[in-house]
């Protein structure tokens, strides 16, 4: 399985240099105004094409974790274990992501900001850290 370098091609090049500049970039489709998740050349809501990249704000709220144990490849086990989590973007998009703090420090709907890291190598994927910055941690 490849992540990030191997992947930032075509269309989904402003997403992975996005992660590797600290920023998250999604796909907003000009037709409907909704965002997407991750890059994939038409819009999943109305299948338009007509789509542009803004940069998102860099926070989400904690939907649902869960520590992982046994690492679905060999890249993430060295890792292993680690927090993942379903995140819901003020853009509306819901996603999976990288939580990066222990398991003991979170609670649902706590505001996280986001933080890309390299994990595996060279890779960048997109992680989350509590926000205490917010006010509302």
């Amino acid at each position: 399985m490849s992540y990030g370098a191997e992947l930032a091609t075509g269309f989904s090049r402003p997403y992975w240099d996005g992660l590797a500049e600290g920023v998250i970039r999604l796909e907003r489709c000009m037709d409907c105004g909704r965002c997407q998740d991750f890059p994939q050349g038409r819009c999943r809501h109305c299948l338009s094409t007509r789509l542009d990249w803004i940069e998102a704000a860099g926070t989400a709220t904690l939907h649902t974790f869960s520590t992982v144990f046994r690492a679905p490849s060999p890249e993430f086990a060295k890792d292993a274990p680690y927090v993942v989590g379903m995140v819901r973007l003020p853009e509306g998009v819901q996603l999976m992501a990288r939580i990066l703090a222990d398991e003991s420090e979170l609670r649902l709907d706590m505001p996280l900001r986001a933080k890309p890291v390299k994990w595996p190598g060279e890779h960048w994927i997109l992680g989350f850290v509590p926000d205490t910055e917010s006010g509302r941690a």
